[in-house]
């Protein structure tokens, strides 16, 4: 199959420059000097070509070149038939070089827009779970402590709750398309068992955390509780069999009394784990 030849934009005004080059070098050396009403046709077709929309040039194109040739053919003209050629096509090629110009312009803006965008996407998004990353997890709790110690109002005041799928580490060893399909699965139940204020984060490795204007413990708790009871319906799926993954969850209302003890994301992240390393000591007790 050929390839089908696109003139690219460089090339494109390169060809500009090159036909007004020769169209004005070409128009002194007729017999009778055309050169400013040729400058004036290479300006008007240059400028309106780079201006208008693409369908308005298009019709511009047919109509001026029928114009043209409507005026050479019933008007009296004393220069040559192919110098009367040149003037015809002059305006109409001009509008089509400069609207090329135009589009590839655009194209090339549109595509460097378009990569842009994906990359402040990624950069903000876990590529697997679709959820806000741990940047974007630290800068939002970050905004969240520099309002509530500015306000120091009840209102202000907001929960952290950390959930953390257990062993997926090991899960990820097993089969890590699978795992990759568990985590999206998560994050999708997160978002619709929280409430809409709520932000749910991927931090990595497992680790989930939902930050949100709840001060309330015994909604804290209920909110928890149904999540937990949601994931814990999830099962990991490998060719021989079906297991119900498990979670760990710990939660903190981060207040006026303790802002300043959890005013770094790292503090904040640190006394979660540890709540839940705890637990398990506990449970095991």
């Amino acid at each position: 199959m050929r390839r089908k030849y696109r003139l690219s934009l460089e090339r494109a005004i390169a060809l500009l420059i090159a036909i007004i080059i020769l169209l004005l070098v070409g128009s002194i050396n007729m017999p009778i000097n055309i050169f400013y009403p040729m400058a004036v046709l290479c300006l008007v077709g240059s400028i309106v070509g780079l201006f208008l929309p693409s369908i308005l040039t298009t019709w511009l194109i047919i109509f001026s070149f029928i114009i043209g040739v409507f005026m050479v053919i019933i008007g009296y003209i004393l220069i040559p038939i192919w110098e009367r050629t040149i003037v015809v096509i002059a305006l109409p090629l001009m509008l089509g070089l400069s609207s090329l110009i135009k589009i590839r312009a655009g194209s090339i803006a549109s595509t460097k827009l378009s990569k842009d965008q994906i990359i402040k996407y990624s950069n903000e998004r876990d590529v697997t779970t679709n959820l806000w990353n741990t940047q974007e997890a630290e800068d939002f709790y970050n905004k969240c402590i520099d309002f509530l110690k500015q306000t120091k109002i009840p209102a202000a005041e907001f929960s952290a709750t950390l959930i953390y799928w257990s062993h997926s580490e090991q899960y990820h060893q097993i089969d890590a398309d699978e795992t990759a399909t568990v985590l999206k699965k998560i994050g999708q139940q997160l978002r619709n068992t929280r409430v809409p204020s709520e932000r749910v984060f991927y931090l990595e490795e497992g680790y989930f955390l939902v930050l949100g204007s709840i001060n309330s413990k015994i909604v804290l708790n209920k909110l928890n509780e149904r999540s937990m009871e949601t994931m814990e319906k999830t099962a990991f799926h490998t060719d021989e069999s079906e297991t119900k993954i498990q979670f760990q969850c710990s939660d903190l209302i981060i207040t006026n009394e303790n802002v300043d003890k959890y005013k770094d994301f790292k503090q904040l992240t640190k006394k979660l784990v540890r709540e839940q390393e705890m637990e398990i000591i506990r449970e095991y007790q």
